[in-house]
């Protein structure tokens, strides 16, 4: 893994923390990313992007998930980016907060006067405050706010189709096995898209439905975060 080094890119969106698509072999870290305007030689000037970045391969992204904290989970959120008085300014949006959001300015000077845009109201300046932290964000991402950003629109839908579904098949089950219908050969046929097969469709798609209300839940990184972990405990290590 190689040491930090400062870069600027003119990438039309804010580069990601950790991109894992440039490159098949090697992943791109990067952290305190902030816009900046730069004077080109013509005496034009230009806005970037302006970070710290270092690299690694592969296999060293493979052994920092495996020591990823399994109590924090990753952000999602969504980012807005504005102009305002020829200053850029990005609102960022959390799933587990539903009355305030985050404000990124750009400064040019740690004491330079910053106007705000007025359909924003400013609750206060959290710079330094550990408790906007990354980190600490991570930590407020619980399976509640994962299932308050998806909500019920999209999971409730999921679970109660496969509760349908599943009732569904049972009740053509049962109808089926009194369907049997004489010919006259004097054999008995079922119908040719039976209540059993209708049955096992439906549970199968029931199954599908809650392993994607899982994901989306938090559920899946959670099993996965125990299972990289072995407990020393249980194992009689510790």
């Amino acid at each position: 893994m190689k040491d930090w080094e400062k870069m600027q890119g003119s990438q039309a969106e804010r580069p990601d923390e950790f991109d894992t698509t440039s490159s098949p072999t090697t992943v791109y870290q990067r952290r305190n990313v902030q816009r900046v305007t730069v004077n080109n030689a013509d005496g034009t000037k230009a806005e970037l992007w302006e970070y710290e970045e270092r690299t690694m391969s592969r296999e060293e992204y493979a052994d920092l998930l495996l020591e990823a904290d399994p109590a924090r989970r990753p952000l999602c959120k969504t980012r807005y980016g504005l102009t305002f008085d020829g200053r850029y300014f990005e609102v960022e949006l959390y799933p587990f907060w539903k009355d305030r959001a985050l404000l990124e300015a750009e400064l040019r000077a740690a004491d330079e006067e910053v106007r705000f845009p007025p359909e924003l109201s400013i609750l206060r300046e959290v710079t330094g405050d550990e408790a906007y932290q990354t980190a600490a964000l991570a930590a407020l991402a619980t399976p509640e706010a994962m299932h308050d950003r998806y909500g019920s629109a999209t999971l409730a839908p999921l679970l109660f189709a496969a509760v349908g579904l599943t009732v569904g098949g049972l009740i053509l089950g049962v109808k089926d096995e009194k369907g049997l219908s004489p010919v006259k050969s004097g054999r008995v046929e079922h119908k040719n898209f039976s209540g059993a097969k209708m049955l096992r469709i439906g549970l199968l798609i029931a199954a599908v439905c809650l392993l994607i209300a899982g994901v989306l839940n938090g559920s899946a990184r959670d099993v996965f975060g125990k299972a990289v972990k072995i407990c020393t405990e249980c194992v009689g290590l510790g």
